[in-house]
């Protein structure tokens, strides 16, 4: 069975929104997370999200992994790790 679902880019729902802080941002969309950060890049420059949790399973590639730390790190991101947990912070 295949749904169509409407969805936008987290910068654009932060922008509709007027929102100008988010303290903590979990992520946890099963592997959607790479696309998730791509939709974020303006508010990861702009510093509107101070941090962000994001767990990475096991099920993932490592490649998976790897792609998601290095867009992190282009976006001047700090990442500190805990058990499979990821926790971030733009510098």
């Amino acid at each position: 069975n295949e749904s169509n679902i409407a969805s936008i880019t987290l910068d654009n729902f932060i922008n509709n929104n007027n929102i100008e802080n988010i303290d903590l941002l979990k992520i946890d969309i099963e592997g959607a997370e790479l696309s998730c950060l791509k939709g974020m890049s303006n508010s990861l420059s702009n510093d509107i999200i101070k941090n962000i949790i994001i767990e990475i399973t096991p099920l993932w590639s490592i490649q998976e992994a790897k792609e998601i730390l290095i867009y992190l790190k282009s976006k001047k991101v700090l990442c500190k790790s805990s058990g499979g947990v990821y926790f971030f912070q733009p510098l």
